[in-house]
């Protein structure tokens, strides 16, 4: 039987990388940490762990062993969930992790409420930098933290965590006393996307002021920094403050000039001018992989929510109420993206519905099926989109999926990358939603994409997740890839974002299955044309509809305003097929999470979880998968695959361009 504690040394090795690392964030020598690893080697009856240089690497068993600890460590944190709920409700000891502003104006009120409400539990706060609450929360350190990250820097969430939105706040620029035409500027920055260089144009006016920053290696730190980059300089830093009260008497002293959050800003001292800059801070209640029932967590998760202030944009509840659990909800209506405001309908994203120019209906599909602009426009709700449920379940889905086969598809070459490690070629990759996730997990992620932000999003994103080196980002249409890319002879080809934007189908999957070697893997996401009668039956309840969607090759997004080309799990595996795969494998991603009408229910923590088991579980099963939202099909390229290569590729080159199946992200 393997012993669980070494299973944890395990995963965190895997995440840290360093023997060492592991034992200075868990507290342990490092050879006592090596002696357990060896135990659980032991145990396990195959090698887990090769020498690399002077450190250590995981095997492919070890790695494979890796995800199985993850599992088996979510399993037992639920089960404590379930048992504590059982047993007495939310009582004992309860470790909290807030940052310190956080810490000031939102926690107090929160400790009030769950002493008013819950005398047994007994909460424990620490000052924590969001930089080191994952250690905290993995090592048990911490039961529940609150994180931040940046509109303009996201930080995706570490492996083995799980986290639900609090509030937003807005940035500011602090200085003494306004700059020449600072008004000007500011009101032509607020006319303008908010993480452009012209949005931002109004830190210019101080780039040869001295700068109060915070210490380095702080998200606080990174994100000034990027700021001020966009703005077209390099900030001079005098002062070095975590503080931010301490940040504003300095400014108030003319010391310089600062950003500082909005909840950093309550009071400031007098002489000091806040200019509102178009960046967000996002805080999140992030506690470990399976933990979200435990009725601490969810008594913590509400009493937090209860005590934002008024003034914050907070999540809000359908119809006023005070909602269904603790979890918080952003509430389905309108949604800025750019410059224009689309309405969006809970999970529903891609419809046959009310369009922004009032029309309803199929449409017609957009001439170039994929426009680099419009994805760009879209790319902040895009990424409030991955963050809410649905999309959510749709990357720890396809993941759950892929994983299934990752291990038939490493290459047995002397050239293979070390460590067991997959060459990676996301096609229409985006902001690098699934990028990410493999590069986690050690993998070498190549990511192309034609939309300048989502790649620069992307980048930043691989940056702050500290897997630079392992995501590169290309610019190039997936119809006309490089030819070092056409025929790269990847073990593993992701076309997750691009079927519902191409007109030609067949030579689109030509394409990708021309880029993996043989044996490799081409893992497709399509849109389920069968979902579609079935979700205007449930949730729209309009028989009209169902009959008008029958027929319905394509369906409206808002979110990109885009027509999306619905496909059916028959006709890809024969176009699959037709091109030589030696083996499909299909998949349904949503399974039921669409015919839920309840939305604001899947905001809720505990809620979420069992529908996460759920819809992993029934992935693969027929007939659940056959009405999916989306389509997932995981197929092995054979020796015989035609239409592919350079040839497929250089067929792109000579396309119009209005034929482009590129990047838009399929939902």
């Amino acid at each position: 039987m393997l012993d669980v504690r070494r299973l944890r040394l395990l995963r965190e090795l895997a995440l840290r990388g360093t023997i060492a690392a592991v034992a200075e964030a868990l507290s342990f020598t490092p050879s006592a940490v090596s002696q357990q690893l060896a135990t659980l080697e032991r145990e396990a009856g195959v090698p887990l762990l090769e020498r690399s240089g002077r450190g250590v690497r995981l095997t492919p068993a070890g790695e494979n062993l890796v995800r199985h600890a993850e599992a088996v460590l979510e399993r037992l944190e639920r089960a404590a969930a379930e048992l504590a709920e059982a047993r007495h409700g939310p009582a004992g000891p309860l470790r909290i992790g807030a940052f310190p502003t956080a810490t000031r104006s939102i926690v107090p009120a929160a400790l009030a409420r769950l002493a008013a409400r819950h005398p047994a539990l007994e909460p424990m706060v620490s000052e924590t930098d969001p930089a080191g609450a994952a250690h905290a929360l993995r090592a048990g350190d911490l039961d529940v933290a609150l994180i931040h990250d940046y509109d303009l820097v996201p930080a995706p969430l570490e492996p083995g965590l799980a986290a639900t939105p609090l509030c937003e706040e807005e940035m500011y620029l602090a200085s003494s006393s306004p700059a020449p035409e600072q008004a000007e500027k500011t009101e032509a920055a607020e006319e303008t996307d908010g993480t452009s260089a012209d949005g931002l144009a109004v830190l210019a006016l101080w780039r040869d002021a001295p700068w109060i920053m915070p210490g380095p290696d702080t998200l606080c730190r990174a994100v000034t920094e990027q700021m001020c980059r966009a703005a077209g300089f390099v900030p001079r830093v005098r002062h070095q403050v975590d503080e931010f009260a301490t940040v504003l008497a300095f400014v108030a002293a003319g010391q310089g000039v600062a950003v500082v959050p909005q909840l950093g800003a309550v009071d400031p001292p007098p002489g000091v001018s806040l200019t509102s800059l178009p960046v967000r801070r996002r805080t999140r209640i992030a506690f470990r992989s399976g933990a979200g029932p435990h009725p601490a967590v969810g008594a913590l998760a509400l009493a937090l929510r209860e005590s934002v202030p008024e003034r914050l944009g907070t999540p809000g509840w359908p119809n006023g109420t005070d909602g269904p659990g603790p979890a918080p909800y952003r509430r389905p209506g309108i949604r800025r993206s750019g410059h224009r405001a689309t309405r969006t309908h809970g999970s529903a994203e891609g419809r046959t519905a009310e369009r922004p120019d009032g029309r309803r209906g199929a449409g017609r599909m957009t001439e170039r099926g994929g426009d680099a602009e419009a994805f760009d426009t879209g790319a902040e709700a895009w990424r409030e989109w991955q963050e809410e449920p649905w999309g959510r379940l749709r990357y720890a889905v396809a993941e759950a999926n892929l994983a299934r086969h990752l291990a038939a598809a490493r290459p047995a070459s002397e050239a293979a990358p070390a460590g067991g490690a997959l060459r990676v070629l996301d096609l229409g990759g985006g902001d690098g939603g699934d990028a990410l996730r493999l590069a986690a997990r050690g993998h070498h992620v190549t990511l192309v994409d034609y939309a300048p932000a989502m790649l620069a999003t992307a980048a930043r994103r691989a940056a702050r997740a500290g897997l630079a080196d392992r995501i590169v980002c290309v610019a190039a249409d997936v119809t006309a890839l490089p030819a070092e890319l056409a025929a790269g002879g990847f073990d593993l080809v992701l076309l997750h974002a691009v079927l519902p934007y191409a007109r030609d189908t067949a030579g689109t999957l030509g394409v990708a299955l021309g880029a993996a070697r043989e044996g490799g893997l081409v893992s497709v996401i399509a849109m389920n044309r069968h979902s579609e009668p079935l979700r205007a039956a449930v949730r729209t309840m309009d028989p009209d509809g169902v009959l008008a969607a029958l027929d319905a090759e394509t369906v409206h997004t808002d979110l990109f305003d885009a027509e999306l080309r619905l496909h059916t799990e028959e006709e890809l595996d024969a176009a699959l097929r037709a091109l030589g795969c030696a083996e499909v494998h299909p998949y349904g991603i949503r399974v039921f999470c669409d015919y839920i009408p309840d939305d604001a229910v899947k905001f809720d923590p505990a809620y979420y979880a069992r529908l996460e088991r759920l819809e992993i579980a029934t992935a693969g099963r027929a007939p659940y998968r056959h009405t999916a939202r989306l389509l997932h099909l995981v197929a092995v390229r054979g020796p015989g695959v035609r239409g592919t290569g350079e040839g497929a590729a250089a067929r792109g080159r000579g396309q119009s361009r209005s034929g482009s199946a590129n990047s838009a992200p399929t939902q």
